[in-house]
């Protein structure tokens, strides 16, 4: 998403109506963020790559990964009541430039690493591309649209009637997709999205008193 100080404002109002446990943005421009999610104490960022994330809950083994000419990714571990998955949060480079199709190969690779895996971002890829395909089958990643339509995120004319689905929330592993909805912006070129999740899988052991 690309933000400036009143789109990271509506996106605040955003988030206060429609509620969640965790914030992804990219190509954020506020020289406040922080500030602007008081209520998310986790908080992991790559300034380079303008990737941020805000999280309720504990975020662990922060980690920026390189791609060749491209943006890197931002990862991170989340624990949700003693339950963990692997955050993967992206903007990917333009499909027009070679290393967009280097750069989803690394994506796949990455999303393999971990048993639950959400990855969301800027793919700047439509859902029925080549490239974007053989991420989906390479890394057994599902898609949030699915059963709810196309998700056309990033809008070509101002009064967002024309749209690309070029932003997707992904998953992988003991993970279930309850419900997903694209909303709305007024103060960006990309509308936000909103998926909900059960989380599966082993428990972690309780912490020692």
């Amino acid at each position: 998403m690309h933000f400036d100080d009143v789109a990271i404002h509506e996106l605040a109002t955003i988030v206060r109506k429609r509620p969640v446990d965790i914030v992804v943005l990219s190509e954020v421009g506020a020289a406040q963020i922080r500030d602007v999610f008081p209520e998310y104490p986790y908080y992991q960022k790559s300034s380079e790559d303008a990737l941020y994330i805000f999280s309720k809950y504990p975020l662990s083994r922060g980690e920026i990964i390189p791609n060749v000419n491209d943006r890197s990714f931002l990862r991170v571990e989340v624990t949700v009541n003693r339950r963990q998955f692997s955050l993967l949060a992206a903007h990917i480079a333009w499909p027009i430039l070679d290393q967009h199709t280097t750069t989803l190969a690394n994506a796949a690779h990455h999303s393999k690493q971990h048993a639950n895996t959400i990855f969301v971002g800027d793919f700047n890829s439509a859902p029925w591309a080549a490239p974007f395909r053989r991420l989906l089958n390479e890394a057994d990643l599902q898609h949030t649209r699915q059963g709810y339509g196309l998700f056309n995120s990033w809008h070509v004319d101002a009064d967002k009637h024309f749209g690309i689905p070029l932003d997707h929330i992904l998953y992988r592993g003991k993970i279930n997709n309850t419900a997903s909805e694209l909303i709305k912006t007024q103060h960006s070129d990309h509308s936000a999205m909103r998926a909900e999740f059960d989380l599966g899988g082993e428990l972690l052991r309780k912490p020692r008193n």
